[in-house]
Protein backbone atom coordinates (compact mmCIF):
# COMPACT_ATOMS: atom_id res chain seq x y z
CA UNK A 1 0.00 0.00 0.00
CA UNK A 2 1.59 3.27 -1.10
CA UNK A 3 2.10 5.87 1.60
CA UNK A 4 0.87 8.45 -0.92
CA UNK A 5 -2.68 7.08 -0.87
CA UNK A 6 -4.78 9.07 1.63
CA UNK A 7 -5.97 6.94 4.55
CA UNK A 8 -9.64 7.56 3.75
CA UNK A 9 -9.16 6.02 0.29
CA UNK A 10 -7.50 2.82 1.48
CA UNK A 11 -9.42 -0.45 1.85
CA UNK A 12 -10.38 -1.73 5.31
CA UNK A 13 -7.69 -3.81 6.99
CA UNK A 14 -9.76 -4.63 10.11
CA UNK A 15 -13.55 -4.93 10.13
CA UNK A 16 -15.62 -5.16 13.31
CA UNK A 17 -19.18 -6.12 12.38
CA UNK A 18 -21.82 -5.91 15.11
CA UNK A 19 -19.36 -7.29 17.67
CA UNK A 20 -20.51 -8.25 21.15
CA UNK A 21 -18.43 -9.80 23.92
CA UNK A 22 -20.17 -11.38 26.90
CA UNK A 23 -18.25 -12.94 29.76
CA UNK A 24 -19.18 -16.39 31.14
CA UNK A 25 -20.88 -14.72 34.13
CA UNK A 26 -23.29 -13.00 31.73
CA UNK A 27 -21.72 -9.53 31.98
CA UNK A 28 -21.63 -7.72 28.64
CA UNK A 29 -18.28 -6.00 28.03
CA UNK A 30 -18.73 -4.90 24.42
CA UNK A 31 -21.96 -4.50 22.50
CA UNK A 32 -22.91 -3.87 18.89
CA UNK A 33 -19.63 -2.37 17.69
CA UNK A 34 -19.25 -1.94 13.94
CA UNK A 35 -16.06 -0.22 12.85
CA UNK A 36 -13.60 -0.36 9.94
CA UNK A 37 -9.88 0.34 10.27
CA UNK A 38 -8.19 1.26 7.01
CA UNK A 39 -4.92 -0.20 5.81
CA UNK A 40 -1.99 1.87 7.06
CA UNK A 41 -4.23 3.97 9.30
CA UNK A 42 -3.44 5.04 12.85
CA UNK A 43 -6.74 4.63 14.70
CA UNK A 44 -7.15 5.47 18.37
CA UNK A 45 -9.88 3.88 20.47
CA UNK A 46 -10.83 6.36 23.16
CA UNK A 47 -12.98 5.62 26.17
CA UNK A 48 -13.07 5.88 29.97
CA UNK A 49 -11.10 3.41 32.06
CA UNK A 50 -12.74 0.01 32.34
CA UNK A 51 -15.24 0.55 29.53
CA UNK A 52 -14.25 -2.49 27.44
CA UNK A 53 -11.65 -1.03 25.06
CA UNK A 54 -9.03 -3.62 25.98
CA UNK A 55 -11.59 -6.41 25.67
CA UNK A 56 -12.28 -5.42 22.06
CA UNK A 57 -8.56 -5.25 21.32
CA UNK A 58 -8.02 -8.74 22.75
CA UNK A 59 -10.89 -10.02 20.61
CA UNK A 60 -9.27 -8.46 17.52
CA UNK A 61 -6.04 -10.31 18.34
CA UNK A 62 -7.88 -13.62 18.74
CA UNK A 63 -7.04 -13.73 22.45
CA UNK A 64 -10.70 -13.60 23.45
CA UNK A 65 -13.80 -15.04 21.81
CA UNK A 66 -16.80 -12.97 20.79
CA UNK A 67 -20.42 -13.84 21.47
CA UNK A 68 -21.94 -12.07 18.48
CA UNK A 69 -20.88 -10.57 15.14
CA UNK A 70 -17.54 -11.00 13.44
CA UNK A 71 -14.03 -9.58 13.26
CA UNK A 72 -11.86 -9.91 10.16
CA UNK A 73 -8.29 -8.85 9.44
CA UNK A 74 -7.21 -8.62 5.83
CA UNK A 75 -10.50 -10.18 4.78
CA UNK A 76 -10.00 -13.30 6.90
CA UNK A 77 -11.90 -14.04 10.11
CA UNK A 78 -10.02 -13.69 13.36
CA UNK A 79 -9.76 -17.04 15.09
CA UNK A 80 -10.21 -19.02 11.88
CA UNK A 81 -7.72 -21.46 10.45
CA UNK A 82 -4.48 -19.75 9.47
CA UNK A 83 -3.80 -19.66 5.74
CA UNK A 84 -0.94 -18.51 3.58
CA UNK A 85 -1.13 -14.75 3.28
CA UNK A 86 -3.06 -14.30 6.54
CA UNK A 87 -2.11 -10.88 7.97
CA UNK A 88 -0.01 -11.15 11.11
CA UNK A 89 -0.91 -9.24 14.26
CA UNK A 90 1.51 -7.73 16.76
CA UNK A 91 0.25 -6.92 20.25
CA UNK A 92 1.69 -4.45 22.76
CA UNK A 93 0.29 -4.74 26.28
CA UNK A 94 0.12 -2.01 28.89
CA UNK A 95 2.68 -4.02 30.83
CA UNK A 96 5.68 -4.98 28.74
CA UNK A 97 5.29 -8.77 29.25
CA UNK A 98 9.01 -9.38 28.70
CA UNK A 99 10.22 -12.71 30.07
CA UNK A 100 12.60 -11.76 32.90
CA UNK A 101 14.95 -14.73 32.40
CA UNK A 102 15.67 -13.77 28.79
CA UNK A 103 17.60 -10.84 27.34
CA UNK A 104 15.90 -8.26 25.12
CA UNK A 105 17.11 -10.04 21.98
CA UNK A 106 16.06 -13.44 23.31
CA UNK A 107 12.59 -12.10 24.09
CA UNK A 108 12.22 -11.14 20.44
CA UNK A 109 13.54 -14.54 19.37
CA UNK A 110 10.67 -16.21 21.25
CA UNK A 111 8.08 -14.59 18.98
CA UNK A 112 10.15 -15.09 15.83
CA UNK A 113 10.30 -18.80 16.66
CA UNK A 114 6.52 -18.98 16.31
CA UNK A 115 6.64 -17.64 12.73
CA UNK A 116 7.91 -18.98 9.42
CA UNK A 117 10.66 -16.35 9.29
CA UNK A 118 13.97 -18.17 8.63
CA UNK A 119 16.29 -18.28 11.63
CA UNK A 120 19.08 -16.88 9.47
CA UNK A 121 17.15 -13.58 9.34
CA UNK A 122 16.47 -13.23 13.05
CA UNK A 123 19.53 -11.25 14.11
CA UNK A 124 19.23 -8.77 11.25
CA UNK A 125 15.55 -8.33 12.08
CA UNK A 126 16.23 -7.87 15.81
CA UNK A 127 18.89 -5.27 15.05
CA UNK A 128 16.59 -3.43 12.64
CA UNK A 129 13.70 -2.99 15.03
CA UNK A 130 15.73 -2.38 18.17
CA UNK A 131 17.61 0.31 16.23
CA UNK A 132 14.31 1.80 15.06
CA UNK A 133 13.27 2.10 18.72
CA UNK A 134 16.76 3.38 19.67
CA UNK A 135 17.68 0.52 22.03
CA UNK A 136 19.91 -1.70 19.89
CA UNK A 137 22.70 -1.14 22.41
CA UNK A 138 20.50 -2.83 25.05
CA UNK A 139 19.93 -6.07 23.15
CA UNK A 140 21.87 -8.18 25.69
CA UNK A 141 20.36 -6.59 28.80
CA UNK A 142 17.88 -8.30 31.09
CA UNK A 143 14.45 -6.67 31.51
CA UNK A 144 15.19 -5.75 35.14
CA UNK A 145 18.14 -3.69 33.89
CA UNK A 146 15.89 -1.47 31.76
CA UNK A 147 13.80 1.59 32.54
CA UNK A 148 10.04 1.52 31.99
CA UNK A 149 10.38 3.33 28.68
CA UNK A 150 13.13 0.98 27.49
CA UNK A 151 10.98 -2.04 28.32
CA UNK A 152 8.11 -0.67 26.27
CA UNK A 153 10.47 0.07 23.38
CA UNK A 154 11.54 -3.57 23.55
CA UNK A 155 7.90 -4.65 23.63
CA UNK A 156 7.08 -2.56 20.55
CA UNK A 157 10.17 -3.92 18.76
CA UNK A 158 8.95 -7.44 19.51
CA UNK A 159 5.50 -6.69 18.05
CA UNK A 160 7.02 -5.25 14.86
CA UNK A 161 9.66 -7.93 14.37
CA UNK A 162 7.22 -10.55 13.06
CA UNK A 163 6.34 -8.39 10.04
CA UNK A 164 2.98 -7.66 11.61
CA UNK A 165 0.53 -6.02 9.21
CA UNK A 166 -1.49 -4.84 12.19
CA UNK A 167 -0.13 -3.59 15.53
CA UNK A 168 -2.59 -3.50 18.43
CA UNK A 169 -1.51 -1.37 21.39
CA UNK A 170 -3.29 -1.45 24.76
CA UNK A 171 -2.46 1.80 26.60
CA UNK A 172 1.28 1.12 26.22
CA UNK A 173 2.30 4.44 27.77
CA UNK A 174 -0.18 4.39 30.64
CA UNK A 175 2.38 3.40 33.28
CA UNK A 176 5.11 5.80 32.13
CA UNK A 177 5.89 9.24 33.50
CA UNK A 178 4.65 12.04 31.27
CA UNK A 179 8.08 13.15 30.05
CA UNK A 180 8.93 9.61 28.89
CA UNK A 181 5.45 9.15 27.44
CA UNK A 182 5.76 12.32 25.34
CA UNK A 183 9.07 11.16 23.92
CA UNK A 184 7.67 7.74 23.11
CA UNK A 185 4.53 9.11 21.44
CA UNK A 186 6.73 11.03 19.01
CA UNK A 187 8.96 8.00 18.43
CA UNK A 188 5.94 5.78 17.86
CA UNK A 189 4.68 8.08 15.12
CA UNK A 190 8.06 7.93 13.42
CA UNK A 191 7.93 4.12 13.51
CA UNK A 192 4.37 4.08 12.15
CA UNK A 193 5.32 6.41 9.29
CA UNK A 194 8.44 4.37 8.45
CA UNK A 195 6.71 0.99 8.49
CA UNK A 196 3.28 1.97 7.09
CA UNK A 197 1.61 -0.61 9.34
CA UNK A 198 -1.98 -0.41 10.56
CA UNK A 199 -1.95 0.77 14.19
CA UNK A 200 -4.86 0.52 16.63
CA UNK A 201 -4.07 2.31 19.88
CA UNK A 202 -6.28 2.10 22.98
CA UNK A 203 -6.23 5.05 25.38
CA UNK A 204 -8.35 6.96 27.87
CA UNK A 205 -6.42 10.19 27.19
CA UNK A 206 -8.16 12.56 24.79
CA UNK A 207 -5.02 14.60 24.13
CA UNK A 208 -2.95 11.47 23.44
CA UNK A 209 -5.52 10.11 20.99
CA UNK A 210 -5.71 13.37 19.04
CA UNK A 211 -1.94 13.76 18.91
CA UNK A 212 -1.36 10.27 17.55
CA UNK A 213 -4.29 9.25 15.40
CA UNK A 214 -5.73 9.83 11.94
CA UNK A 215 -9.15 8.99 13.39
CA UNK A 216 -10.48 8.54 16.90
CA UNK A 217 -13.25 6.05 17.72
CA UNK A 218 -15.02 7.26 20.86
CA UNK A 219 -16.61 4.63 23.10
CA UNK A 220 -19.20 4.89 25.85
CA UNK A 221 -18.77 3.76 29.42
CA UNK A 222 -19.07 -0.02 29.77
CA UNK A 223 -20.39 -2.00 28.16
CA UNK A 224 -18.45 -0.41 25.33
CA UNK A 225 -20.39 0.80 22.34
CA UNK A 226 -19.36 3.27 19.67
CA UNK A 227 -20.49 6.89 20.04
CA UNK A 228 -18.81 8.21 16.88
CA UNK A 229 -15.56 8.38 14.97
CA UNK A 230 -13.90 11.70 14.28
CA UNK A 231 -11.25 12.62 11.73
CA UNK A 232 -8.50 14.50 13.53
CA UNK A 233 -7.59 16.51 10.46
CA UNK A 234 -4.53 18.25 11.95
CA UNK A 235 -1.40 18.25 9.78
CA UNK A 236 1.65 16.25 10.85
CA UNK A 237 3.99 16.66 12.60
CA UNK A 238 1.81 17.81 15.50
CA UNK A 239 2.77 19.80 18.57
CA UNK A 240 1.44 18.20 21.77
CA UNK A 241 0.99 21.66 23.32
CA UNK A 242 -0.36 23.49 20.28
CA UNK A 243 -3.46 25.71 20.58
CA UNK A 244 -5.06 23.77 17.70
CA UNK A 245 -4.74 20.47 19.56
CA UNK A 246 -6.01 22.07 22.76
CA UNK A 247 -9.08 23.46 20.96
CA UNK A 248 -9.85 20.08 19.42
CA UNK A 249 -9.43 18.42 22.81
CA UNK A 250 -11.92 20.90 24.28
CA UNK A 251 -14.42 20.07 21.52
CA UNK A 252 -14.12 16.33 22.22
CA UNK A 253 -14.45 16.87 25.98
CA UNK A 254 -17.71 18.71 25.43
CA UNK A 255 -18.98 15.99 23.09
CA UNK A 256 -18.34 13.13 25.52
CA UNK A 257 -19.07 14.84 28.83
CA UNK A 258 -22.74 13.90 28.86
CA UNK A 259 -22.02 10.31 27.91
CA UNK A 260 -19.02 9.71 30.17
CA UNK A 261 -20.15 11.93 33.05
CA UNK A 262 -17.73 13.78 35.29
CA UNK A 263 -16.19 10.78 37.08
Amino acid sequence: MSVDVPARERPPQIVFDNVEVTYPNGAVAVENISLDVRAGEFLAILGPSGCGKSTLLQAAAGLLGISQGSISVGGQPVGGRSRAGTPSIGYVFQEHRLLPWLTVAQNIETVLAATSIPKAEWQQRITEYLSMLQIEHLRDRWPNQLSGGQRQRASISRALSIDSDVVLMDEPFGTLDEVTARTMRAELLEVWQRTNRTFVFVTHSIRESLFLADRVAIFTKGPASLIETIDVGLPRPRDYDSPELARLEGDVVRRVLEVWGSE
